[in-house]
């Protein structure tokens, strides 16, 4: 009898530990579907530090008409437009204030060229000039939230560290659906 219930037990684990997976797989599947569409940027924020120097960094949102468009085949971010972004840098004691352009109408942008989702990430590649250069690399996006109008995406700084430079901090991309 003990040896029968055992059985039960083992046939009921391997029933549940099947369906989590397929769950998984379905909610992958639904946000790549979901994510498909034009997002216009509206909210940016990003707080860094590198260890080494202690430069601090807080980054936010000045103007912006730019947008991502996700494709779905082929998987692809084309970006448009431009970001305008306020800096105030902390660098030895001495603070700065300036701004940057992210120019998407060039390529340039947090998040392009092909995309994909792995456990509820966006995963892009990023480099300078080429995606198979020496120091590319995955660059994971946490999807915070993704509703029919509503995309915010995170990425932890530390993504950017290298061997001789070790960053932390947060950046976070608002959008709405076009």
């Amino acid at each position: 009898m003990k040896k029968l219930k055992i059985y039960h037990l083992l046939i009921l684990l391997l029933i549940f530990g099947c369906s989590s997976d397929d769950d998984s797989n379905n909610n992958t599947q639904n946000i790549a579907e979901d994510i498909v569409g034009i997002w216009n940027l509206t909210g940016y924020s990003s707080n860094s530090n590198t260890i080494e120097t202690g430069r601090i960094v807080t980054e936010s949102l000045s103007s912006s008409d730019y947008s991502l468009e996700f494709t779905d085949n082929p998987k692809e971010i084309n970006v448009n437009g431009t970001l305008e972004v306020l800096v105030e840098e902390t660098n030895n004691g001495n603070t700065s204030d300036f701004t940057y352009l992210v120019n998407g109408n060039f390529d340039e942008g947090f998040h392009t060229g092909e995309w994909r989702i792995e456990n509820g990430n966006l995963i892009t590649r990023s480099f300078e000039n080429d995606p198979n250069e020496e120091g590319a690399f995955d660059l994971i996006t946490e999807i915070v939230e993704l509703t029919s109008n509503s995309l915010i995406l995170k990425i932890d700084n530390a993504q950017y560290s290298s061997e001789n430079s070790t960053q932390t901090g947060i950046r976070t991309l608002t959008y709405s659906k076009q």
